[in-house]
């Protein structure tokens, strides 16, 4: 059972669905990713709350609660914005509008692993991503409107 506003909506049996792959897909970032589909996915398995939204600048943030790894890429928090009015009408919780500008569409993952290691990872996985140093979040690997826009 998934609460969608008041009502509740039953969900039959989900296949099994390897994640960490759909994420890699959508960080290959060829077209717009399907962002609200792995944060709900996320929160139906209980790797996110998301109850405790700790975005900025209008882009929702959620850590991951316990391990959650990508093909051996340790992952910390998930980022997202998108501008898909359906998504913003049937979940008005998840994504966070702050006062001002609104961010370009993007997926983000974090990672506590160095630059070199994320770059290492992207490269590998053939990923069109923005790999920087995030500060104490660690480092950001993000596929933004710009990324699949260029490819």
């Amino acid at each position: 059972m998934f609460k969608l506003n008041a009502s509740e909506v039953l969900i039959g049996e989900v296949p099994e669905v390897n994640l960490g792959y759909y994420i890699i897909e959508q960080l290959q970032c060829k077209e717009r990713p399907e962002i609200t589909k792995i944060m709900i996915s996320l929160a139906m398995n209980d790797q996110i709350n998301l109850k405790n939204n700790v975005g900025y600048d209008s882009i929702s943030c959620f850590d991951i609660i316990g391990d959650f790894s990508i093909d051996g890429l340790p992952v910390s928090k998930i980022c997202g914005v998108t501008e898909d009015d359906i998504d913003w009408f049937l979940f008005p919780d998840l994504y966070f509008r702050g006062p001002g500008t609104f961010p370009p569409e993007n997926l983000e993952i974090y990672t506590p692993l160095n630059t070199v290691a994320a770059h290492h990872f992207a490269k590998t996985h053939k990923l069109n991503v923005d790999v920087e140093d995030s500060g104490s979040w660690g480092t950001a690997i993000g596929c933004w409107s710009w990324n699949w826009e260029h490819s």
